[in-house]
């Protein structure tokens, strides 16, 4: 094999392998703004941040940010909350997060008067607010 055939191989291998991750990097990861009204309900996230989300999270564990799906005035709207430990003698399904907010001074979702969150209506999970 003489070396401009294996020349344009390795560039149709690296072609073929950066379409791949960009293709998979598109499709799992996203950026999401925060609404520049309002305030935050988690530490560190401020009103008009971007989010760098995960949205093959299949999983969230404790103290993670998640963004999930809540029934709100007969609209689904999007909420942000992190993930804690079920307090003792709360009733959680297996199929189910425990979602609170960090700041208590701001209006916010809460397992301990909304309930539990299934894990289903879990969007994404936050990475880091820039």
């Amino acid at each position: 094999m003489n070396p401009q055939r294996i020349v344009r191989h390795a560039r149709r291998a690296t072609i073929a392998f950066a379409a791949v991750a960009i293709f998979y990097l598109v499709s799992r990861y996203g950026v999401v703004p925060v609404p520049a009204e309002g305030e935050s309900p988690i530490f560190g996230i401020g009103p008009g941040s971007r989010l760098l989300v995960d949205t093959w999270a299949d999983a969230p564990n404790v103290e993670d940010v998640v963004l999930f799906r809540h029934e709100q005035g007969g609209a689904t709207v999007l909420q942000l909350g992190r993930v804690r430990s079920a307090p003792s003698g709360a009733s959680l399904p297996a199929d189910s997060l425990w979602i609170e907010c960090d700041d208590v001074g701001v209006a916010g979702f809460d397992s301990a008067v909304e309930g539990p969150v299934a894990k289903e209506r879990v969007v994404a999970r936050v990475l880091f607010a820039f």
